[in-house]
């Protein structure tokens, strides 16, 4: 038996406000994590590039001494030099080879998952009214973040402090209260010599 709403329709049941309830969740989820991974992007991009460089800024050096103290490889590197045209080592040929290549395939996949979630959201009218508002909200929802982060930071820090604090001003209160409250007693009874 089903029961009608004010309406005339039927009322929907729990189930139903559940399941829809659930797929308002997982698409909530889903745009979350494509938000925090474009979100993310830049930042990681940027840490790699800086480990990369300073990665090859301090062993470069240290290569080039190892390579200076082999004596077998001595006369290899004293060749005389053309002057017209500098040489660059193979070594550094190879890297700076690599870290064009890391580039380009890092754009190349970071055009293609834009191009993909841009596609994704636009066919998508809740993942686009979703992607517009987080758009709208970046500053605060970083902002939210960085906060709570600080606040867990602060409370996991200064805890254990407050709880002796509160325990021992606890025990001080306890220590003035417990005398007091068993003279109470004694000084509300009535007494026998006034009659």
């Amino acid at each position: 038996m089903t029961t009608m709403n004010a309406s005339g329709q039927p009322r929907p049941t729990l189930a139903s406000q559940l399941d829809r309830l659930e797929s308002i969740l997982e698409h909530l989820h889903e745009t979350f994590q494509q938000t925090v991974a474009a979100t993310v992007e830049p930042a990681v991009a940027r840490v790699l590039q800086q480990a990369v460089s300073q990665t090859i800024q301090a062993t470069v050096p240290l290569l080039l001494d190892a390579l200076r103290g082999n004596t077998p490889l001595l006369p290899m590197l004293h060749e005389p030099r053309d002057t017209t045209a500098p040489r660059t080592p193979p070594v550094r040929a190879l890297v700076l080879d690599a870290c064009a290549t890391r580039r380009t395939v890092w754009r190349r996949v970071r055009t293609a998952w834009t191009a993909w979630l841009g596609q994704t959201i636009e066919q998508n009218a809740f993942l686009a009214a979703v992607g517009q508002r987080l758009r709208r909200w970046r500053r605060r929802l970083v902002w939210a973040c960085g906060s709570g982060l600080a606040a867990s930071l602060l409370i996991s820090w200064t805890g254990p402090w407050l709880g002796m604090t509160v325990g021992f001003l606890a025990g001080f209160l306890l220590t003035l209260i417990v005398p007091a409250w068993q003279r109470l007693p004694s000084s509300l009874s009535p007494r026998s010599d006034w009659a």
